[in-house]
């Protein structure tokens, strides 16, 4: 009898070593699912971030390239210029601008915002007067500045914070 109690607590005590390992490995197996759920998220954040930046950065590049041809039309050629060249790209900058707005972190929403008002500015100039390709060039200047670089900045902050910590990004708390 003593060896059937022996038996017997050995094999509860085998049985609560396997099911403590099994919690265990199913726990820890839980615990990657779980983080490598947190890290696709975080890439498809940041690869989404990338685009919606990039959508933003190239609108306003061509939108700047749109204003120059504005800029030196005569002034008899402003009002077709600026509705066959400049009003679809003002339309895909808005757009880009508004996906910013509602899914990135407030810096680069501040960032992108100051480069919208400066293209703003900067479209006032071009309607104004006819201006030389170097006359331009200098009043671009002055009003763009480095605000597309405060863009790049910005996005490249929060890419790589997404990249530093996955958690990061996955809601604008």
């Amino acid at each position: 009898m003593p060896f059937d109690v022996v038996a017997l607590i050995t094999a509860v005590a085998s049985a609560v070593i396997a099911a403590g390992a099994a919690v265990w490995t199913s726990l820890r197996q839980v615990g990657s699912e779980r983080e490598l759920l947190l890290l696709t998220q975080a890439e498809q954040r940041r690869q989404g971030l990338t685009s919606r930046s990039s959508a933003f950065l190239s609108a306003t590049q061509d939108g700047v390239l749109r204003l120059r041809d504005l800029a030196i039309a005569e002034m008899a050629d402003k009002d077709d210029v600026d509705k066959e060249l400049v009003w679809p790209t003002v339309d895909r900058v808005n757009t880009a601008l508004f996906a910013i707005k509602v899914n990135e972190p407030d810096d680069l929403v501040d960032a992108a915002n100051a480069l919208d008002r400066a293209m703003v500015t900067l479209a006032k100039a071009a309607r104004e007067r006819v201006y030389t390709i170097d006359e331009w060039r200098q009043k671009r200047s002055e009003i763009i500045g480095l605000t597309p670089e405060r863009v790049v900045d910005a996005a490249r902050r929060q890419a790589e914070l997404l990249q530093g910590d996955p958690r990061r990004g996955l809601s604008r708390e």
